[in-house]
């Protein structure tokens, strides 16, 4: 119990007061849209490094590792194979619907201040939620509970997400819970940050989903036509039932598989069948009696 609430202070210090500098952090003077929101994400990710350096250099005394110390490139790869699979995977199945068009790209400039923000953007994300306070939740609690802490802390960030669409809402979750399975699998955040770096430079940049919002232009030119809730509407990929099932198919999936799961359901089921056939086979005598009484009558 102390531990725990030694652990609570330490995430409202890490997760509060860098939000809160921040927040203090006055924007430059410029009316280049694409350069403030590369200033903001700049400077975010340079607050959220700082502290992570200090709580775990002086808090943690370098005694909680955040990642491998070999092997970076092979997680890029790793990170950008996945960041890629789930809005390809969803596109082609919208456009063998006849729900999703890709016509060729749109006259974007200053794409050169846009690409570092949403990486900023990326690592900033992966570092405040699921870098240090990942990391000390894991060691002391399990995966489980770490996944629904780092999924309630972005969500405490985002509460706009909760009152947007349904589908929508399960979604972000869903890909919040997704990438803590790929961080505990992987082992490092290099993954994380690479696969929420290209799953944003898709689904964002290029198609115009409601990521970033209002804050990027639109590199393709994409039309998504029929239902919306083929189409995910207004929210584009993330408003998809497609993604919401394939996302739901997933994470089932890798919790089967990292729990073991399929032992519990087929003991349960085990059980369930030898309980039946004993009372079925108890249950014959009484039967019979009771046949025999009838016939006597």
């Amino acid at each position: 119990m102390k531990n725990l609430i030694v652990n609570i202070f330490k995430t409202l210090f890490f997760f509060d007061f860098a939000l809160i500098v921040i927040s203090l952090i006055p924007d430059i003077k410029t009316e280049n849209t694409a350069l403030l929101s590369l200033w903001r994400e700049g400077v975010s990710l340079a607050v959220i490094v700082l502290f992570t350096l200090i709580f775990l250099k002086k808090v943690e005394k370098k005694k909680l590792p955040l990642k491998q110390k070999k092997g970076n490139f092979g997680h890029a790869f790793k990170g950008i194979l996945i960041g890629a699979v789930l809005p390809l995977t969803v596109l082609g199945i919208m456009w063998l619907l006849k729900s999703f068009t890709f016509s060729g790209f749109n006259k974007v400039s200053d794409w050169w201040f846009i690409l570092p923000a949403i990486l900023c953007n990326a690592v900033a994300g992966e570092l405040l939620i699921r870098g240090y306070l990942f990391s000390l939740y894991k060691k002391h609690y399990g995966f489980i509970f770490t996944a629904v802490t780092t999924t309630l802390l972005f969500l405490s960030m985002n509460l706009e997400i909760l009152k947007a669409d349904k589908i929508y809402a399960a979604v972000i979750i869903l890909l919040n819970i997704l990438l803590c399975f790929v961080l505990d699998y992987g082992g490092s955040p290099v993954i994380t940050v690479f696969a929420r770096f290209i799953y944003s430079l898709l689904s964002g940049f290029i198609i115009g989903g409601k990521l970033f919002g209002e804050a990027y232009p639109v590199l393709g030119k994409s039309t998504f036509s029929g239902k919306a809730l083929i189409n995910g509407g207004e929210y584009k990929i993330e408003g998809s039932i497609i993604t919401l099932i394939i996302l739901s198919l997933t994470v089932f999936i890798m919790l089967t598989v990292k729990y073991k799961l399929w032992r519990y359901l087929s003991k349960a089921y085990i059980r369930y069948y030898i309980s039946s056939i004993k009372k079925f086979f108890g249950s014959i005598p009484k039967r019979i009696s009771r046949r025999r009484r009838l016939i006597r009558r």
